[in-house]
């Protein structure tokens, strides 16, 4: 598991895609560490295609623990 607040994610540049933001705490399956808040307000805010894809591998990770 690699950590969003790890050295080598933050290294990596970021550049604008104009695809809207979402906030993580919109859909309860994703829930985002409460020690990471911010003052800014970017806390829990990803862009929607990374949103789905968080949900997505949610999802995944729970039906593989019930099928267990």
């Amino acid at each position: 598991m690699i950590l969003l607040s790890d050295p080598r994610v933050i290294d990596i540049p970021v550049a604008g895609c104009g695809e809207p933001l979402a906030e993580i705490t919109t859909t309860a399956t994703v829930m985002p560490d409460p020690r990471e808040r911010d003052e800014h307000g970017a806390y829990g805010r990803v862009r929607t295609s990374v949103l789905a894809r968080l949900r997505s591998a949610s999802w995944r990770h729970r039906s593989r623990a019930h099928s267990v």
